[in-house]
């Protein structure tokens, strides 16, 4: 079987760097990018930030199974049953579970009669688990298909459902916080199969940082003067909030205000006035 996964939806502000080690890259910086300043944690003197979640075991409705063991590798604090892995990062709490290629769970179907039913599950239990339901601007889904063709041929073949799997959209009083991480997939009888959850605090400092940042640029000459500096062919500008991605272990957590936009295949940063920024951690 060839299976095919249709998983889809994702001036002047400071970085916020917190414990800032001697690990950070001290390169400099390219040409036509700006460093921004770091600034620890202990310089962050604006309002009340957002507040973040951390996903464990003990939230979470995965089930490794009996008699799972527990043990730390690479970083990463696990609970490995004969079902599946629970794990979570010892650097910035990311969690992760995984039902193994054995687990039961893993030959049912996909819970509910829609993709929308999926969708509305998956935010419920987030919600229950402790997500504020505040920071979530909407559920994106996606299903899930296997076909009988050959792998290099996906039109040819019955389709067959095999699950859905629902995303959190994060945002920050209505600013896409585009770097945190909310997806979990359920089976038919309601067994959590997989998840991936990383939910960091937005320190005060950015969350004001974006907020000013929105504000000039609902100026229609603002915007029109931003967009006229951006390279040629760059679309979708828009304010976000970027902290430092799960997967980055280089250096310690980092957040910004900036101006994304898509150049090509790529996602640049830009501060209000079109001039292209360079986060510390990327």
């Amino acid at each position: 079987m060839n299976c095919i996964s249709v998983i889809g939806a994702r001036a002047g502000a400071s970085v916020v760097l917190l414990g800032c080690c001697a690990a950070c890259s001290t390169a400099p910086p390219e040409p036509g990018h700006r460093e921004r300043p770091q600034i620890t944690a202990n310089a962050v003197t604006a309002s009340t930030g957002v507040s973040g979640y951390q996903h464990t075991l003990t939230r979470s409705r995965f089930d490794p199974g009996p008699k799972p063991r527990a043990y730390t590798q690479y970083d990463w604090s696990k609970t490995n049953g004969p079902d599946g892995i629970f794990s979570v990062s010892v650097d910035n709490h990311a969690a992760r579970a995984i039902s193994h290629p054995s687990s039961p769970a893993l030959q049912e179907g996909p819970y509910g009669s829609s993709l929308q039913e999926h969708n509305d599950h998956v935010l419920a239990y987030f919600v229950g688990c402790g997500i504020p339901r505040d920071q979530i601007a909407r559920v994106d889904g996606s299903p899930e298909v296997e076909t009988g063709g050959s792998p290099s041929d996906t039109t040819s073949g019955s389709l067959k459902l095999v699950s859905y799997t629902s995303s959190l959209v994060r945002a920050a009083h209505g600013i896409p916080v585009v770097d945190s991480v909310a997806w979990a997939r359920f089976n038919a009888k309601d067994q959590l199969v997989r998840e991936t959850v990383y939910w960091p605090a937005i320190p005060g400092q950015v969350l004001a940082d974006a907020e000013a940042l929105r504000t000039k640029l609902s100026d229609p000459a603002a915007l029109a003067a931003l967009e006229a500096h951006l390279p040629v062919g760059a679309t979708g500008s828009r304010v976000v909030i970027r902290h430092r991605g799960m997967d980055n272990h280089r250096g310690s957590f980092g957040a910004a205000a900036v101006v994304d936009a898509v150049d090509g295949q790529v996602v640049r940063h830009f501060d209000a006035n079109g001039q292209e920024e360079r986060l510390p951690w990327e």
